[in-house]
C-alpha cells in the first residue's frame, strides 16, 4: 500500500513537473512572440521655433519641414512655437530631451547657449542650432552632441539686392529686421552690397524693431522709409513683415508703388499687390536634411552643416507672379547672370563683413567680382 502511493505521488511529481516545464516554454513563448511583435520606438524629433507655424515667414517654413519629415521618414513630431528667451529654450529643451526625444533642432541663430546647455545636461540627445557659424574652438569644446548647422542666407539677399537696385525708380531702398545677431545682420547687409553690385549709387535705409512680431513697429519703420523715397523694401523679421505690407498698400492707395520683399517663405498670397518676389531659404529642406542625417545616425560627434544656395538652393528668389513684365526681360537676364556667379564662385561674398552693421557699404566691388 505504501509503494502504491508512493508510486501515485511520483507519478504527480512528474506530470505536475512536465506541466509547469510546459507552461514556462508556453509564457516563454508567447513572451517572445509578444516581444518580437512590438514595433520599434519611432525616433522622435522636436523643433523649437520663434513663431507660430502659419507666420507665413521663417516658422512656417520648418513646419512645413516637419511635415516632410514625418511623411517621407515616419519620424513622430513636435513643434514649440513662440519661444523667445533663453530661459524658454532651455526649459522647452530639457522637458523634452527628458521624454527621450532623439532630435531637438533650436531654429534661431540667437540660442546658441541654451542649446549647449541642453546638450551638456542630455548626452544622448542630438541638439542642433542654427544658423550659427561656429568658430573652431566652439567645434572643439562644446558637448560632441552638439551641432550647427548654416545657411548662407545673405546669397539670397544679395540678389534680392540686385533685383530691387534693377526695379527701383527713386534709387532709394531699405530693410526692416528683427534683431541685430551676425546670421541676421549679414541678411541686411546682403541685401545693401547686392543692390551696390549693380548700382554703385543706391542710397539705402535700414532699421532693426528688436522684434520678430510687432506689425506695428515694422508699419512705421517702412512708412518712415517710404517718406524718405525708399520704394523697395527687403523684410527680414517674421510675422512683423505684415506691417510692411501695410505701409506698402497705404503708399499704392496714393499713387507710389513700392515693392515688399519678405525673406524665409514665399509670401505672395499674403499681399500679392505689393510682394516683388520672396528671399526663399528652403527651411523646410534643411529640416528634412538634418532629420534624416540624424536618424541614420550620420551627424557626427561636434557637427558642422552648411547649407547654401548651390547645394540645397539657400536664398533662391520666389517666383515675380504678375510683376515679371514689369521687372523686363533685360534686368531679368542681369539678375540671372549674377546667380550664376554666385552658383559658381565668380562672386564671392565676405560673410564676416556682412555680419557687421554697415558692412554691405563697406565691401569693395572689384574685389568680389562685381
Amino acid at each position: 500500500m505504501n509503494v502504491f502511493v508512493r508510486r501515485q505521488q511520483s507519478v504527480r511529481t512528474i506530470v505536475w513537473t512536465s506541466l509547469l516545464f510546459a507552461s514556462v516554454i508556453t509564457v516563454f513563448g508567447l513572451a517572445s512572440t509578444m516581444a518580437q511583435a512590438q514595433p520599434a520606438a519611432k525616433f522622435r524629433v522636436v523643433v523649437l521655433a520663434p513663431g507660430p507655424k502659419n507666420d507665413g515667414a521663417w516658422s512656417n517654413s520648418w513646419w512645413d519641414g516637419l511635415q516632410q519629415a514625418k511623411s517621407k521618414l515616419g519620424v513622430d513630431v513636435d513643434f514649440v512655437p513662440n519661444l523667445f528667451t533663453p530661459e524658454d529654450h532651455v526649459s522647452q529643451g530639457t522637458a523634452f530631451a527628458s521624454k527621450g526625444v532623439n532630435l531637438i533642432i533650436v531654429a534661431n541663430g540667437g540660442m546658441a547657449q541654451p542649446a549647449r546647455t541642453v546638450a551638456r545636461q542630455f548626452p544622448n540627445t542630438t541638439v542642433c542650432v542654427g544658423l550659427v557659424q561656429p568658430t573652431k574652438k566652439m567645434l572643439a569644446s562644446d558637448p560632441k552632441n552638439l551641432c550647427y548647422f548654416e545657411a548662407a542666407n545673405y546669397e539670397g539677399t544679395f540678389q534680392a539686392g540686385v533685383l530691387a537696385a534693377l526695379v527701383s525708380k527713386t534709387g532709394v531702398i531699405g530693410d526692416v529686421g528683427g534683431y541685430v545677431f551676425p546670421a541676421l545682420t549679414r541678411e541686411v547687409e546682403g541685401f545693401h552690397l547686392g543692390a551696390r553690385c549693380v548700382n554703385p549709387k543706391i542710397k539705402f535705409q535700414q532699421q532693426y524693431i528688436n522684434s520678430w512680431v510687432d506689425t506695428g513697429k515694422a508699419q512705421a519703420a517702412a512708412q518712415t522709409m517710404i517718406a524718405r523715397n525708399a520704394d523697395v523694401i527687403l523684410s527680414s523679421t517674421n510675422q512683423a513683415s505684415v506691417g510692411l505690407f501695410s505701409a506698402a498698400k497705404q503708399a499704392k492707395s496714393q499713387g507710389k508703388q513700392v515693392f515688399v520683399i519678405p525673406s524665409y517663405f514665399d509670401a505672395h498670397s499674403r499681399a500679392p499687390d505689393v510682394v516683388l518676389t520672396s528671399v526663399v531659404y528652403n527651411l523646410d529642406k534643411i529640416a528634412v536634411n538634418l532629420v534624416s542625417r540624424a536618424k541614420a545616425g550620420r551627424i557626427k560627434n561636434h557637427e558642422f552643416v552648411s547649407y547654401t544656395l548651390g547645394n540645397i538652393g539657400v536664398g533662391h528668389l520666389a517666383p515675380l507672379y504678375q510683376f515679371k513684365g514689369q521687372v523686363g526681360a533685360t534686368n531679368l537676364a542681369k539678375l540671372a547672370a549674377i546667380s550664376r556667379k554666385i552658383r559658381s564662385g565668380q562672386i564671392n561674398l565676405p560673410r564676416t563683413t556682412l555680419e557687421k552693421v554697415g558692412g554691405g557699404a563697406n565691401v569693395n566691388l572689384k574685389s568680389i567680382g562685381c
